[in-house]
């Protein structure tokens, strides 16, 4: 179960010593990743920067010497629930303190998530579902955003989970220009009819996919100096 968000401190910090320090650290880590192609560079620098806004004190690393990398490790495989289960099949749903929507909100669970339950739910009281206790505290209201049949077909869907031990958890994808956005996996037909010279474009892409995935590091680096630049 996730807490609600709080709010976190800027990417790059804004002033005096840390600044500077963090800034420098940064732009030398850049450098010495630009022998590096793809998405190995996105990562990369996303660890970068963390370690840069977290440890700004730390002694900055000289100009032939990068600092080392730690591979964030890979997700760890969470026991699954036994008992009963309950699914989120929502993007998010509210984890309360108590079985009624007007009490404290602890929470939320994102869409695929599984965690145990109560056998019964512990009142009705706004939700014809049931308030369900879920693991390890709070309460849940099966309806239109949770399920206790663990093979609806939005908990398969979502069975792949993020890692949690990551800068970036989740897998994600740049959108090049507008697109609808389907409640459900469209078919051919409902593609061609939404999506604006769909075929056209298919046939673009495979032609030219090698340059348009291509990332470079350069622009990478030059956005980089002029975010550092700008604080």
């Amino acid at each position: 179960m996730r807490r609600l968000p709080r709010p976190s401190p800027s990417f790059f910090p804004r002033s005096g010593k840390r600044a500077g320090e963090s800034g420098y650290f940064l732009v030398a880590f850049a450098l010495a990743l630009l022998t590096t192609t793809g998405c190995d560079v996105l990562s990369r620098l996303t660890a970068a920067s963390d370690a840069g806004t977290e440890d700004a004190a730390a002694p900055a690393p000289s100009e032939s010497a990068a600092a080392p990398l730690v591979e964030a490790p890979e997700a760890p495989v969470a026991a699954a629930p036994t008992g009963p289960q309950l699914g989120i099949t929502a993007f998010v749903a509210t984890v309360y303190k108590e079985p009624r929507d007007t009490s404290r909100k602890l929470g939320y669970l994102r869409v695929g998530a599984r965690v145990g339950r109560s056998e019964e739910p512990e009142g009705k009281a706004g939700c014809p579902g049931g308030w369900y206790h879920i693991v390890p505290r709070g309460y849940v209201c099966v309806g239109p955003d949770a399920t206790l049949d663990m093979d609806d077909p939005t908990l398969r869907a979502a069975s792949k989970r993020p890692n949690l031990v990551k800068p970036m958890p989740y897998r994600y994808g740049f959108v090049r220009a507008v697109l609808p956005l389907y409640l459900r996996v469209p078919n051919a037909e409902e593609q061609d009819k939404s999506e604006f010279k769909l075929k056209e474009h298919l046939e673009w892409f495979h032609a030219n996919m090698a340059e348009v995935q291509r990332v470079d590091p350069t622009l990478i680096l030059r956005s980089l100096l002029y975010a550092i630049g700008r604080h």
